[in-house]
């Protein structure tokens, strides 16, 4: 994929995470480059699909710990349920990719239901797409991962 329409895509990710989180739950974000300085491993991840111009999927990654605290926040009422923390880390990542939709309005681009992993130190293979952009933040509420994996839906995708 051409360069300028991967830094395109970069830059509208990164611009939305930081916007989304400082918007809904007052939370800045700091984004550092190197993901071998996460201290810690993610317990949850909302994932969101993608198709259209491009196809792929973006992640959000958390703790648990610092997903239930961006869920207390968003919703304004203490929120320990398991289920509760999904959902909300689910409209997390919908918010994220959406504003992203949107900086990308010259792309035809529509969105999937969100759908959540969990489990300490899982993964998400996104091997099969040509382009992974991995987006790393430190916050007051832990640190934070964007994973946005994409291809040209007119290439083979690698199988």
């Amino acid at each position: 994929m051409p360069d300028e329409l991967v830094d395109r895509i970069k830059k509208a990710f990164l611009e939305s995470a930081i916007k989304t989180f400082q918007k809904m739950i007052m939370v800045e974000l700091s984004q550092f480059a190197d993901s071998d300085k996460l201290t810690g491993l993610f317990d949850i991840s909302g994932v969101i699909g993608f198709s259209g111009d491009i196809v792929g999927n973006c992640a959000l990654r958390m703790s648990e710990q610092g997903a239930q605290q961006a869920v207390t926040r968003l919703t304004g009422e203490p929120v320990e349920q398991s289920s509760e923390i999904g959902d909300g880390i689910g409209e997390f990542v919908n918010m994220i990719a959406g504003n992203a939709k949107a900086e990308l309005q010259n792309l035809n681009i529509s969105l999937s239901f969100p759908e959540i992993v969990r489990g300490k130190g899982h993964e998400i293979g996104f091997h099969r797409h040509s382009d992974i952009i991995e987006l790393f933040f430190n916050s007051e509420i832990g640190e934070i991962g964007v994973i946005v994996a994409f291809s040209d839906p007119s290439k083979k995708i690698n199988q």
